[in-house]
């Protein structure tokens, strides 16, 4: 989306993308969202939006593997 703006001469500050993208995120990603404005808040000037969807991503995947790790069952044999 940005990249299309870009074409046409529109900038937006990252600030507010990275505002926009933390802000629709869902309560799983609280500490995420924690974390990322804790770092950025002194540090403006090193936003770097691939960072952050790097972060997310990875995140997101931690997430999808700890539901999942949840359902399982471990069952042992009991030779008793």
């Amino acid at each position: 989306m940005t990249n299309s703006l870009d074409l046409k001469s529109i900038k937006i500050l990252k600030q507010l993308i990275i505002a926009w993208i933390l802000n629709n995120l869902s309560s799983n990603y609280e500490s995420f969202i924690t974390s990322v404005t804790q770092s950025y808040r002194n540090k403006l000037a090193e936003i770097n939006l691939e960072n952050l969807f790097s972060n997310l991503i990875n995140k997101s995947r931690r997430q999808i593997s700890l539901s999942s790790n949840r359902d399982k069952v471990l069952f042992t044999k009991n030779n008793n």
